[in-house]
């Protein structure tokens, strides 16, 4: 989940609050499905998530029974090794839908009414994928990828055409296509 709650006055991208709940749900479901959870390094401080049990909110308290249940791995592994490991990607933005697409993995994206658009670069992406806004359709989409009776859309051509492949990090690369297009 990202961290934006809001972004310059307006909603940010994510959909962590509505969300949450629901993916608890699927993975309580879902026993023998392995589950990854890769909070944004800013989002439980933004959300004031904290590992203890005091003085909580029904977010810190969903998150933290999200995060204990045996099918679940909170993870802190790069977000390369955690997109190499997953076979459906959830998320609600912005970096890890590039990077599952370009494996060709089947990302979900959650958004809601109101939610900022990506750059243009992250709507081309988008629209290879799954984009849903509401809890039936989240649950309707991610079981029917669990079960295989859904194929994935992403072909990973918009992802190559906007990141080709390179010896480099995309992240190193980002930053040295930036010093080099500056205009200062």
């Amino acid at each position: 989940p990202h961290w934006a709650k809001d972004w310059y006055g307006g909603l940010g991208t994510t959909t962590f609050p509505e969300t949450l709940f629901d993916i608890c749900g699927i993975a309580q479901d879902n026993p023998a499905v392995q589950f990854i959870l890769r909070p944004h390094p800013f989002l439980l401080e933004k959300f004031g998530i904290v590992a203890s049990l005091t003085d909580q909110d029904a977010l810190t308290l969903k998150y933290l029974e999200l995060s204990v249940l045996p099918n679940v791995t909170v993870s802190n592994a790069s977000m390369g090794d955690d997109v190499m490991n997953a076979d459906i990607c959830i998320t609600d933005g912005v970096s890890i839908i590039a990077y599952a697409a370009a494996l060709g993995i089947p990302v979900v994206i959650t958004r809601r009414e109101g939610s900022p658009e990506f750059y243009v670069w992250g709507e081309e992406i988008a629209r290879e994928q799954r984009v849903v806004f509401d809890t039936e359709s989240l649950q309707l989409v991610v079981g029917e990828l669990l079960s295989k009776s859904l194929e994935p859309l992403t072909s990973g051509k918009v992802v190559h055409q906007w990141f080709p492949l390179t010896a480099v990090s995309p992240g190193r690369a980002i930053v040295e296509w930036f010093q080099e297009s500056a205009t200062f």
